[in-house]
């Protein structure tokens, strides 16, 4: 019996009372698994001793779930249908590039991240794209086509194992039917799963599930999306269209050939499609005629892409923008060794490296800025909070500008890291997943 009530703190004077005198909540009730006794927590999550397993306690009634039911389903509770994890923040990060250059104060250059929890290891360490934030709750899709969605704070170790101080929860399993060859994306309000010849929407609801699936088997099975205000953008092995707010497909008249490389957008209207073998680039608007860009870009290969105020190519280490359908190149310093960052606020470029520094420019790769030393070759985006820089490396670890966090981690971060709600999230070569909490 708690020594308070976990909700109104009242004391609890008489260890028979089952419910709080001053506010009712039920102070005592039946472990949701195998019926023992447990007190109610005032800690989002809590562990039954005698059949170890973990519930979340519902924080307006009390009520224990297991960890698979994301809100209450209590008729007289207020906070029936609404997601529990939202008590962790109300922060969304959905991938877009400017996302991955955060302005502000986030962290003082004497603080260290801490290590949160590691979990989610997959047997037959399945690819997960690139994840996205909203209520409190991480969306990874995995390449086989198999959606998750994680509880942006764990729940409290049982045991200390090695610095994590959290066990990593997963509350949802969904299985698209289909392989995922491309990462999710949020548009127009929604979580858009790319499957292998449809594009399905994932309902956001108390019980989560994959709702409408827009049919791509025009398309052929989808290589790259591009996000415009009122059109998706899709460029597939058989054919290059858009998808309107309807979520109908129809087909656009470019004559592309080749492999997709990348498909770059404003964010308005405005795309470019750059195809390799053989290696050509056209710019297009959604309501005018496309139209070809000086051909050769680079004879060797591309490396990055982007809209940073303008469309901006990478090659080892050679910037080429675009101005007025031909691509002027310029020489850096030295090759860039993992994607660039943008930040907008001041409409500079950041780049890492292969001399181990990471240097910011202008987005015509001039009048250059040391931003720090690496602590090693980057294995993953970057991100920018505030002033300072994250990555992963290949000696598994989450760097900080060139300090190293431990723990070390499983095996090599890679693809991209994530942030919401004062956390940075990421993925390891083996399928798992690691927060570390600032």
């Amino acid at each position: 019996m708690p020594a308070a009530c976990p909700q109104c703190q009242e004391s609890v004077k008489d260890p028979q009372h089952q419910f709080c005198t001053k506010c009712g909540l039920a102070l005592k009730q039946p472990c949701p698994h195998c019926s023992g006794e447990l007190s109610t927590p005032a800690d989002p999550f809590i562990s039954c001793s005698a059949c170890q397993h973990d519930f979340w306690s519902c924080r307006s009634c009390g009520r224990l779930y297991h960890l698979d039911r994301t809100a209450c389903h209590n008729s007289y509770c207020p906070e029936q249908g609404k997601f529990w994890t939202t008590r962790f923040g109300s922060e969304e990060f959905f991938q877009h590039p400017h996302h991955r250059c955060l302005t502000g104060e986030l962290l003082k250059k004497s603080d260290s991240p801490r290590p949160a929890w590691l979990g989610g290891a997959t047997a037959a360490s399945d690819v997960r794209w690139p994840s996205l934030h909203t209520l409190g709750l991480l969306l990874s899709v995995q390449e086989s086509g198999v959606l998750e969605l994680w509880a942006e704070r764990g729940a409290p170790a049982h045991k200390q194992e090695g610095d994590f101080e959290e066990t990593s929860v997963c509350l949802t399993r969904l299985d698209l039917g289909e392989e995922s060859p491309c990462p999710p994306f949020y548009w127009r309000d929604r979580f858009m799963i790319p499957g292998s010849h449809t594009l399905s929407v994932l309902e956001m609801s108390s019980s989560p599930s994959v709702g409408r699936r827009i049919d791509l088997q025009e398309v052929g099975r989808p290589a790259l999306f591009a996000l415009l205000k009122e059109h998706i953008i899709v460029w597939g092995d058989k054919d290059f269209g858009a998808i309107n707010a309807e979520g109908l497909y129809e087909s656009i008249d470019v004559e592309l050939k080749g492999q997709p490389l990348f498909l770059l957008t404003d964010g308005e209207s405005s795309c470019l499609a750059v195809s390799q073998e053989p290696r050509k680039a056209t710019l297009f608007d959604i309501n005018d005629s496309p139209a070809s860009c000086h051909d050769p870009i680079f004879a060797d290969s591309l490396e990055y892409g982007l809209y940073a105020d303008r469309y901006i190519l990478l090659s080892g280490n050679r910037l080429a923008y675009l101005e007025n359908h031909e691509f002027i190149v310029v020489e850096l310093p030295a090759l860039v060794v993992a994607p660039p960052l943008y930040n907008p606020a001041d409409n500079r470029l950041t780049l890492l490296l292969n001399d181990g520094t990471a240097r910011s420019c202008s987005t015509v790769g001039d009048k250059f800025s040391f931003v720090c030393e690496l602590a090693g070759p980057p294995s993953t985006q970057s991100l920018m909070l505030g002033s300072r820089l994250f990555y992963g490396t290949e000696g598994r670890y989450l760097c900080c500008d060139e300090e190293a966090i431990r723990p070390r981690l499983s095996s090599p971060p890679m693809g991209a890291l994530s942030y919401a709600n004062g956390r940075i999230f990421g993925t390891c070569l083996d399928g798992s997943m690691f927060c570390f909490e600032l």
